[in-house]
C-alpha cells in the first residue's frame, strides 16, 4: 500500500470515506492480520521489553516473512496512526493489545534520550545531560525531564503492570527492568536470585521509602 492508501484505509476502518475523490474504492485495512500479530504471546514476555528497547537492530520474523531495517518505522507509524485515528474519530476500530505500545514507546524514549545526550558535547556516553545546563534549550529541558520520569524504575513498573507483562520467575518483574531504568545507580539493587520475589520487592519498597517516593 502507498502512504495515502494506508491513511485512507485507516479512516475507512473508522467509518469514514469509502471511496477516493476519483471514485476508486478504498481497500480494507488488514486489521485482523495486524491485530493477530500484535496479540501474539511474544509481546507478553517481560524480558522482551528490554530486548526490543535496547536492540541496535530490530528484525521481525513471522513465518517465512522477514521485516528487516524498517521495523521501527513500520510499527511506529502504525501505532501512531492508530492513536491519531482513535483521537480524531473518538472510538477505536477494534480492541488491540496494549503491550506493543509499551514495547515500542520504551524503545522510542531510549532512542530520544540517546539523541539528546549526543547533542551535548561533554555530557558523556550513557550519561543524561544536566537539565540545568544553560546551553540546553527550554524544549530539551522539558523533554529530558519527561524522559527521566518515563524511564525511571517507578514508571517502568507501572507500564509493565498495565501491559500485563509476565515473567516465569517473580524476581524478574524487577530484574528485567533494571537495565532500562535511568535511576539504576540510585536504586543500587544487586541481582540476586537467592532472594525470594517478596524479598526483592521489599528491597524496592525500602528504596522508595528512603527516597520519599511514596507513589504506590
Amino acid at each position: 500500500m502507498t502512504k495515502w492508501v494506508v491513511v485512507a484505509s485507516f479512516e475507512k476502518m473508522f467509518g469514514q470515506a469509502q471511496v477516493t475523490t476519483s471514485g476508486k474504492e478504498i481497500p480494507e485495512f488488514p486489521i485482523e492480520a495486524v491485530a493477530s500479530l500484535l496479540t501474539r504471546a511474544w509481546w507478553g514476555r517481560l524480558w522482551v521489553l528490554q530486548e526490543l528497547a535496547v536492540a541496535k537492530l530490530v528484525i521481525f520474523v513471522c513465518g517465512r516473512r522477514v521485516m528487516k531495517g524498517i521495523s521501527d518505522v513500520t510499527f511506529g507509524t502504525f501505532l501512531n496512526k492508530f492513536d491519531e485515528s482513535v483521537k480524531k474519530f473518538r472510538r477505536p476500530a477494534r480492541k488491540i493489545d496494549y503491550r506493543p505500545w509499551t514495547m515500542l514507546d520504551t524503545r522510542l524514549h531510549l532512542q530520544t534520550m540517546k539523541d539528546l545526550t549526543e547533542s551535548y558535547p561533554g555530557s558523556g556516553e550513557g550519561r543524561v545531560p544536566d537539565t540545568n545546563d544553560p546551553s540546553s534549550q527550554d524544549e530539551d529541558k522539558e523533554r529530558l525531564t519527561s524522559l527521566r520520569d518515563r524511564l525511571s524504575l517507578k514508571w517502568l513498573l507501572v507500564e509493565a503492570v498495565q501491559a500485563s507483562l509476565q515473567a516465569k520467575m517473580g524476581q524478574d518483574h524487577i530484574y528485567a527492568l533494571l537495565g532500562l531504568a535511568l535511576d539504576l545507580k540510585e536504586i543500587d539493587i544487586p541481582i540476586d536470585y537467592s532472594q525470594s520475589p517478596a524479598e526483592v520487592f521489599a528491597d524496592i519498597l525500602i528504596v522508595c521509602l528512603k527516597r520519599g517516593d511514596l507513589w504506590f
